[in-house]
């Protein structure tokens, strides 16, 4: 009985839908947050019986000819309680990024960036003890997109921080979602 009680009691009930948005700083300290149409967005990770093998916070920097076809960027905040995700990736940037620099958030091609957001909806049941669980994914185009404000890029110390915001259109339904107040302070690393 015991054993049972402190297993629920590791279950992490703050969602980050409550919280603040992190401050905008540049020294690594691992922060994400945005607000996604009007409502917070914070990484968080179920504590007990996650069923995602997301990261819940990365980002990655780094120069590979081989696999990425030049410079590779890609940052990525998961909330497995609010069953959340959002990305910013670059593939096969010919030029390094630089610190001080704003860029467009659009089309997904190679040498652009572009912005994602995927959420998970409730699981339907068919009816019959089976069902499913729909998933509404979000992309930068042509017609939807932002911009990337990097505050800091620290390739000694491996430090990137930012500011972003974009809208993006769902794939299957043409609805718009807006990405605003995006902050981000983070550690990244070269292994991709």
């Amino acid at each position: 009985m015991l054993v049972h009680f402190i297993l629920v009691g590791c279950e992490n009930t703050d969602d980050g839908t409550t919280s603040t948005l992190p401050e905008l700083t540049t020294e690594g300290k691992d922060t994400f947050g945005c607000l996604i149409d009007g409502e917070l967005f914070l990484p968080r990770k179920r504590v007990y019986g996650t069923p995602y093998n997301t990261p819940i916070l990365k980002a990655v920097y780094v120069y590979n000819e081989y696999y990425f076809n030049g410079y590779r960027l890609a940052i990525y905040a998961n909330n497995e309680i609010t069953k959340k995700f959002i990305s910013i990736t670059l593939t096969g940037g010919q030029t390094a990024l630089q610190e001080g620099m704003t860029y467009p958030i659009a089309v997904e091609e190679e040498n652009a960036i572009t912005g994602f957001y995927e959420h998970w909806g409730e699981t339907i049941d068919n009816g019959d003890g089976t069902g499913f669980t729909p998933v509404y994914s979000f992309y930068t185009n042509a017609e939807y997109y932002g911009e990337l404000e990097l505050i800091k890029l620290d390739t000694v110390n491996q430090i990137i921080s930012g500011r972003f915001w974009f809208d993006c259109e769902e794939v299957h339904d043409g609805s718009i979602s807006e990405i605003r107040e995006g902050r981000f302070d983070i550690k990244y690393t070269t292994d991709f």
